[in-house]
């Protein structure tokens, strides 16, 4: 006998019942930061995998390894939320959901792995987070799969406003304009649901200390501020500057090695130079000691260097997540962590390093918060690299670091991107809401 599952409506954001049903093929959420759409999106999945007769769900972002702190861990949260552990087995290693009393599946899917698809057949939902990543080639795809006689097949799409964003014309009948109307907004077809939603509205949140925070977190940036706040299309950020909260006057100074505490070592592997930063930290304090920059050379070379200036130092290691990978560059065909932590006598527990490296646009964000909440000293002469990178690096169109040109010194940030793995490795704490 099937057990009867109620859900009380109190756990809804009462400004997206309404489309619980709805029946558009392609519907869209859009809005500020907390506002709840994700949270509405992956309820309904966890409602059509409990009561439709046939559903299987493709849950999908541009990145397979950024699907699994975002909608595998929310979709999880709702199950237990709800009481529901006993109607789903949750497979964690392949990040997928089935409901046990009907077969109905929710699967994941990164679009950097394309291989996994071929073992999905007769898909009837595709759930697309943070479609501000994906290409217009990538959504054709995701739609193409959606081609079964078993269901009604749909698509659901969540995102954040950006200005570049392709949709904007493809799906909206006035992209043109800059403000984008809460609530229901005209489409392109009658076939397209868009809806916007706010953070004012979700009473789930404290809204004041919420925007509060938003508006700390962007650093003055009109475009998070356009984003964030208001849920409307961003501004253009040609040439801007990634650092917008950086100064000299505040944060550079004389660092001098302390031996009592960790030394924090971030590596960048480039072709040429290679790089690596050398860090300290002890409560909302960060000296940033040195930054090496070996121009053909190799990570044997920068190793030997880091223990000829460090003597006794106990390290721990982040850097480049695709040091993981294998690579010519190193002898034996190993990878670099592999190299570092022998050359260094280092644990596994002293290497630090995540699966992917950080979005840079996201990042953006840790960066400029740092600067503004914590209390940073850069050496003026052995970090002078970070310094010019912090101070000349810009953006391009889409939010992205500019590196168009190896050539120029302006378009490298090989300090920046050692700069945001290690504040991603040890101090993206400071910015949880």
């Amino acid at each position: 006998m099937i057990r009867k599952t109620t859900i009380d409506p109190e756990v809804f954001n009462p400004s997206f019942l309404p489309y619980i049903d709805a029946r558009q093929s392609i519907q869209l959420f859009t809005g500020n930061r907390g506002s709840g759409k994700s949270q509405f999106v992956y309820q309904k999945a966890i409602i059509f995998a409990l009561t439709k007769k046939y559903f299987r769900m493709v849950f999908c972002r541009k990145v397979s390894d950024t699907l699994r702190d975002s909608v595998f861990q929310g979709l999880k949260d709702i199950i237990y939320d709800w009481g529901l552990k006993d109607e789903f087995k949750v497979l964690e290693s392949q990040m997928d959901i089935t409901c046990i009393r009907n077969g109905n599946m929710l699967i994941s899917h990164g679009l950097d792995k394309p291989e996994k698809l071929k073992s999905i057949s007769n898909p009837t939902h595709v759930l697309a987070e943070e479609m501000t990543e994906i290409s217009f080639k990538d959504f054709a795809f995701l739609q193409s799969i959606l081609r079964t006689e078993k269901a009604k097949t749909q698509f659901w799409g969540l995102f954040n406003p950006e200005f570049n964003f392709w949709g904007r014309d493809y799906f909206f009948s006035d992209g043109e304009n800059n403000r984008i109307p809460l609530g229901e907004v005209p489409a392109k077809t009658h076939d397209t649901l868009i809806f916007k939603s706010t953070f004012e509205d979700n009473p789930f949140i404290n809204v004041s200390e919420y925007k509060a925070k938003l508006v700390e977190l962007s650093a003055g940036d009109q475009n998070y501020l356009t984003v964030w706040i208001d849920g409307d299309w961003g501004v253009e950020t040609v040439g801007d500057p990634f650092c917008l909260t950086f100064d000299k006057a505040k944060h550079v100074g004389k660092t001098t090695w302390q031996r009592n505490l960790e030394t924090v070592l971030s590596f960048d592997f480039n072709v040429n130079p290679i790089t690596c930063g050398v860090f300290q930290h002890s409560g909302n304090s960060i000296w940033g000691i040195e930054c090496i920059k070996l121009a053909n050379s190799n990570i044997y070379a920068i190793c030997e260097q880091v223990k000829l200036k460090y003597p006794g130092a106990f390290f721990i290691v982040t850097g480049d997540a695709t040091g993981r990978n294998t690579s010519a560059l190193v002898r034996d065909d190993l990878n670099y962590y592999t190299i570092i932590k022998s050359e260094l006598s280092l644990s596994n527990a002293q290497l630090k390093v995540g699966t992917i490296n950080p979005i840079i646009k996201e990042n953006r964000v840790l960066v400029n918060s740092a600067f503004q909440k914590l209390d940073i000293t850069l050496d003026p002469v052995m970090c002078k690299d970070l310094i010019f990178d912090l101070t000349y690096v810009s953006v391009d169109d889409i939010g992205n670091i500019d590196k168009g040109d190896r050539n120029n010194p302006k378009k490298r940030a090989d300090m920046l991107d050692l700069w945001r793995y290690y504040l991603n490795a040890f101090h993206k704490s400071i910015l949880k809401f």
